[in-house]
């Protein structure tokens, strides 16, 4: 399983509420309630179970949460400090649930809360290519749709740089993540901006579950490789760029080979499987009356 992983395991518990949303979801005001619902509870669940790990003993947590406080003050000041041995394990099984907490389900449902919200926005604005050529041709109808469009993709880029490193009101940065893809998709419902809607993003999108599944086996050489060319191991802005100047042309040839050699002849055995099983499941025809 790939180190991006948990997202599949996650969508597909959220399937499992489906059926419940269908149900009681049936309107923009019900979605934009169930956002703010799912956000505020997710945040205060989030929070409240922050350090509420049942396998590490409360001493530890203690230790933990006192050097975990000495090492963010060090930090203002450039200090780096080591993670003491004696607290090397504890950490590491803090991680890990924190990891834990961070992406399962009930931490991640408002993102998916914010997909049935685009679902409805979607719908009112309507599907590009199904407008009318009267409404197309009038330049203040032109003009606003663009300008609005404009606008969201500003709002939905304002949002993704800024909005994790501020919390705002306790909303976790995944959520300032899902607000600014609503933006984005938003915008380009309006209008299809040729700087984003071209070949290039199209076939991205063509072969983007292999470039998912795929880019983490690159990922890891390609930071081990390049720490010691640029000289340093952290987040720095060189060698950060550097890893996704090269991996994403690395990813996407890497992924059009695996799309074509692998998905796509996998996605029709698939089908007929289905098909197959479809076909057994059909009761036999009656047989023909004889004279």
């Amino acid at each position: 399983i790939v180190a991006g992983g948990w997202s599949v395991a996650t969508e597909v518990l959220f399937y499992l509420l489906v059926p419940l949303l269908f149900l009681s979801i049936r309107n923009l005001r019900s979605a934009l309630i169930l956002v703010v619902v799912t956000a505020i509870a997710a945040s205060a669940l989030h929070r409240s179970i922050k350090w509420s790990d049942p396998f590490l003993p409360g001493h530890q947590k203690n230790e933990l949460r006192h050097f975990y406080s000495v090492a963010a003050e060090m930090k203002t000041r450039g200090i780096r400090p080591a993670i003491p041995d004696k607290l090397a394990a504890a950490d590491q099984e803090q991680t890990t649930w924190a990891a834990f907490i961070e992406f399962w389900l009930p931490n991640q449902i408002p993102v998916f809360a914010l997909g049935c919200v685009l679902f409805f926005l979607y719908r009112k604005l309507g599907e590009p290519g199904r407008r009318t050529e009267e409404n197309a041709s009038a330049a203040p109808h032109w003009l606003a749709r663009r300008g609005l469009a404009i606008a969201l993709l500003m709002g939905a880029v304002t949002i993704f740089v800024v909005g994790p490193l501020h919390e705002f009101a306790h909303v976790q940065p995944h959520v300032f993540f899902g607000i600014g893809s609503v933006l984005l998709a938003c915008s380009l419902a309006i209008w299809e901006i040729p700087l984003l809607v071209n070949f290039f993003w199209e076939y991205l999108g063509k072969i983007s579950y292999s470039v998912y599944l795929t880019h983490w086996a690159l990922l890891w050489p390609l930071a081990d490789w390049i720490g010691p060319v640029v000289g340093r191991h952290d987040a720095s802005l060189p060698r950060m760029g550097l890893i996704l100047l090269l991996l994403i042309p690395l990813s996407i040839g890497v992924s059009t080979v695996t799309f074509y050699l692998i998905e796509q002849p996998g996605q029709a055995l698939g089908k007929r499987v289905i098909a197959w099983l479809e076909a057994a499941d059909e009761p036999l025809a009656a047989p023909a009356a004889t004279a």
